[in-house]
């Protein structure tokens, strides 16, 4: 593999982990909002 093509991958990843995070954080988001909602 050639330098450009693992960057490409390498930015993928990146963008991946972040839509995960993302999408990891706003279920956490809703837990807790649920959370308050049953106090």
């Amino acid at each position: 593999a050639s330098m450009e093509e693992i960057t490409a991958t390498a930015n993928k990843l990146g963008e991946l982990a972040e839509d995960l995070k993302q999408s990891l954080m706003s279920k956490e988001k809703t837990k807790i909002t649920k959370k308050i909602r049953k106090w």
